[in-house]
C-alpha cells in the first residue's frame, strides 16, 4: 500500500514538474501551471524536428498578458489577485484566470495556414469577464520577450529591418516578424495585424525593462536602441495593446490574436483546426488536397503529412482506448490518398 502511494504521489508530483504540453503539426505549447508561463515553439521540419521558442525561455514569465480594469493594472500571472487553472480542448488549450471582479480566458487554437498542409500557427482568443455591478473600462497588453533578431536586425515590419525603437498605430502594417538573420525567414514568430483579428491601438516596439518599469502609458523613441544601460543591451521586446473596452456589468468581450511560423507571408486564408487531431490530415490530403503543377512542392507537403500521422499514431498507441472508428478510418483514408499519389513521382 505505501509503495502505491509512493508510485501515485511520484507521478502526480512528475506531472507538475513536466506540466503541460501539447502538439500538433510544427506547432507546439507549453504551459507550466505552477508558474502561469507559457512557451509557444515551432519547428520547420518534421522530420528531425528542432523545437524553436518564439520567446525568451530563461524566464518564460517575461512574455505575459496585463490587464488594466478601471485603471488598476494587473498581470495575468498566478498570484497576482488570479487563480489560474489550464485545460486541454479540442483544438488547443485554455488557461483560466479567475479574479474577484473580472475573469480572463486565454484560448490558445492551432491555426493552419494557405503555407502548410499541417498547423504552423496560433489564434489567441482572450475573453474578458467583467463580473462588477458596474460598466468597467478596460485595456489589454500582450508584453512579447523577443530574441530572434538579437542582436542586429530586431524586427521585420512589412519586409522592413528595424533596429531601433518603433510604433505600430493600428493597422498600419500588416505583419512583424522576430527571426534570425535569414531572408526570407524560415522559422521565427510573425505577428499578424491585418484582417480576421481585433486590431491593436497601437504596438511598441523597445527595450523589454523599459517596456516593464514605464509603465501603461509608455512613451517610445524612433532614435533610441533597444538598449537600457546599465542594465540590459540588444534586449528588444514588443508590447502590443488593446485599449478602450467598455464591458457593461455581467458581460464580456474578445480579442482576437494571431501568429505563426515565420515562413508564412500571411494569415490570409488561414483555417483554425478541427476538433480531431487527425481530421486537419484528413482534410488536406483526401478532401481538398493541394493541386499544384509543382511535384517537388507536392512531394514535400505528402512528406510533412506523413511524418504528422506517424506522430499521432505514436501518441494514440499510448493510450489505444482513446482511438474511435472515424479515427481510424481516417487513418486509412490518408495512407490510401498517399499510396494512389505515388504515381505522380514516379
Amino acid at each position: 500500500m505505501r509503495l502505491a502511494v509512493s508510485i501515485l504521489f511520484l507521478f502526480f508530483f512528475t506531472h507538475l514538474l513536466l506540466g503541460l504540453e501539447v502538439t500538433r503539426g510544427k506547432v507546439r505549447i507549453n504551459i507550466d501551471e505552477q508558474k502561469g508561463t507559457v512557451i509557444i515553439s515551432v519547428t520547420e521540419s518534421l522530420e528531425n524536428p528542432r523545437w524553436i521558442p518564439l520567446t525568451w525561455t530563461r524566464d518564460a514569465s517575461t512574455t505575459f498578458f496585463s490587464l488594466r480594469f478601471n485603471g488598476q493594472v494587473l498581470n495575468l500571472l498566478p498570484g497576482n489577485q488570479f487563480l489560474l487553472s489550464v485545460s486541454e480542448e479540442l483544438n488547443g488549450v485554455r488557461m483560466n484566470y479567475r479574479g474577484v471582479r473580472a475573469d480572463v480566458s486565454v484560448l490558445y487554437e492551432f491555426l493552419t495556414t494557405k503555407y502548410s498542409s499541417i498547423s504552423d500557427g496560433l489564434r489567441i482568443s482572450v475573453e474578458i469577464t467583467n463580473k462588477t455591478a458596474n460598466e468597467a473600462r478596460v485595456d489589454l497588453r500582450y508584453l512579447i520577450d523577443t530574441y530572434l533578431g538579437e542582436p542586429d536586425n530586431h524586427f521585420l515590419i512589412d519586409n522592413v529591418v528595424y533596429n531601433r525603437e518603433h510604433r505600430i498605430v493600428g493597422r498600419t502594417a500588416q505583419t512583424w516578424v522576430s527571426s534570425r538573420k535569414e531572408n526570407p525567414p524560415r522559422v521565427g514568430l510573425m505577428f499578424w495585424l491585418g484582417d480576421g483579428v481585433t486590431t491593436p491601438t497601437r504596438t511598441l516596439f523597445s527595450n523589454w525593462k523599459r517596456i516593464k518599469d514605464s509603465g501603461w502609458d509608455f512613451i517610445y523613441s524612433e532614435n533610441r536602441e533597444f538598449n537600457m544601460s546599465p542594465y540590459s543591451f540588444n534586449d528588444s521586446a514588443v508590447a502590443v495593446y488593446y485599449e478602450g473596452l467598455t464591458i457593461q456589468a455581467e458581460s464580456r468581450q474578445t480579442v482576437i490574436i494571431a501568429m505563426a511560423n515565420a515562413s508564412a507571408k500571411d494569415l490570409i486564408g488561414a483555417k483554425v483546426g478541427s476538433e480531431s487531431p487527425l481530421a486537419d490530415s484528413y482534410e488536406s490530403t483526401v478532401i481538398a488536397p493541394e493541386q499544384s503543377n509543382n511535384l517537388l512542392q507536392l512531394l514535400r507537403r505528402d512528406k510533412e503529412v506523413l511524418l504528422d500521422l506517424l506522430r499521432k499514431l505514436n501518441i494514440k498507441m499510448n493510450n489505444p482506448d482513446s482511438v474511435t472508428t472515424e479515427e481510424i478510418e481516417a487513418m486509412n483514408a490518408i495512407l490510401r490518398e498517399l499510396e494512389n499519389r505515388k504515381s505522380l513521382f514516379q
